[in-house]
Formats: C-alpha cells, sequence, structure tokens
C-alpha cells in the first residue's frame, strides 16, 4: 500500500479548503457563481487591464468601437432579414 488514509485523508482536506477560499473569493470580487468559464474571464480580464495600463493603450476607445461595431453588425442583419 502506498497511500495510508491517515496521509491521503489531510491532502484533499486542504485541496477542499484551497478550493472553498478560491471559489469564495472569486464571489466576492465578481459577484458571479463560479464557473471555470467565469473564473478564467475574470484572470483574463485582470490581465489584460494590466496590460493596457502598462502599455497606456486605450481601452475605452476599443470598447466604444467594439460596441459601434456590433450596432452596425445588427443593422446589417436587420436590413437583410427586410430585403428577403
Amino acid at each position: 500500500m502506498i497511500w495510508s488514509w491517515d496521509i491521503v485523508e489531510p491532502m484533499v482536506y486542504f485541496m477542499d479548503l484551497g478550493a472553498s477560499i478560491v471559489f469564495s473569493y472569486h464571489f466576492m470580487v465578481t459577484y458571479k457563481n463560479y464557473s471555470k468559464k467565469n473564473f478564467f474571464n475574470f484572470i483574463k480580464q485582470r490581465e489584460l487591464e494590466k496590460i493596457y495600463a502598462n502599455e497606456n493603450f486605450p481601452a475605452k476607445e476599443l470598447e466604444r468601437l467594439e460596441d459601434q461595431m456590433k450596432m452596425v453588425e445588427r443593422m446589417i442583419k436587420s436590413s437583410i432579414v427586410i430585403n428577403l
């Protein structure tokens, strides 16, 4: 027997405790339920904000242009549907 229960039980306990702390932190910061998708989106967004700040990238301008692009795409789709 390689692993005895005396070793495995504390390992599992501390792994679950660590996961609970990470999930609780994620919920308190984002107010969203934990899922892998939400968690990794949170990490990605945080890293992007750091990069934007370091490079003086105009993030607000990018968001404005993305919103404008979505609006134009919706207008094009609605005009295609109307013309059919």
